[in-house]
């Protein structure tokens, strides 16, 4: 077996518990959730290992939507996965995601801005003014686009019209924007 495969089962395993068991998963212990927390992490961030990436989407999608439908604020996991938000805007934003994977991508970052949205507007303000004045209003207008017309529900036909809204957004800003 070789290290992939034996993450991918890993992550396979624990996308599937999540989606079993989601209460489960958001009632652990806070040590065990920053395990998976940090574990996720990983996943999202080795260069190369496209079906963890997937799998990893896959279960923020999973406990993120659970916790958007049943208010879930008041677990450590919550505040754990917020650092996804960002993590998400920065890989897509600097080209870190093979284009393949922007679908699966696209849908996990509708959730995370449904489950933190005045993270998503503190991020989106950040990055605006870290732009060049040329750039600022294209920038703020494109993100303005990206979320105007669909309800922060996190349902799957918002995530759907979502990722067509982002693929247009993707097109739009990558032609002007620097990423510090």
């Amino acid at each position: 077996w070789s290290s992939d495969v034996c993450s991918s089962d890993l992550f396979k395993f624990i996308t599937f518990l999540c989606e079993i068991f989601p209460e489960k998963v958001s009632g652990l212990q806070a040590d065990l959730q920053q395990n998976l927390v940090s574990s996720l992490r990983l996943g999202l961030t080795s260069l190369g290992v496209d079906p963890v990436f997937s799998l990893c989407c896959d279960f923020v999608q999973v406990l993120g939507c659970y916790m958007v439908r049943n208010n879930v604020r008041d677990t450590p996991i919550f505040e754990q996965m917020r650092s996804f938000l960002k993590l998400f805007l920065d890989l897509i934003l600097s080209h870190q995601i093979n284009s393949d994977l922007i679908p699966n991508s696209s849908a996990t970052l509708y959730v995370l801005i449904c489950l933190y949205e005045d993270s998503y507007q503190e991020l989106v303000q950040i990055l605006v003014q870290s732009q060049e004045d040329s750039n600022k209003q294209r920038l703020l207008t494109a993100f303005t686009e990206l979320t105007v017309n669909t309800p922060l529900t996190a349902e799957r036909i918002h995530r759907i019209r979502f990722r067509d809204t982002f693929d247009k957004f993707i097109v739009n800003v990558r032609g002007f924007l620097f990423v510090k």
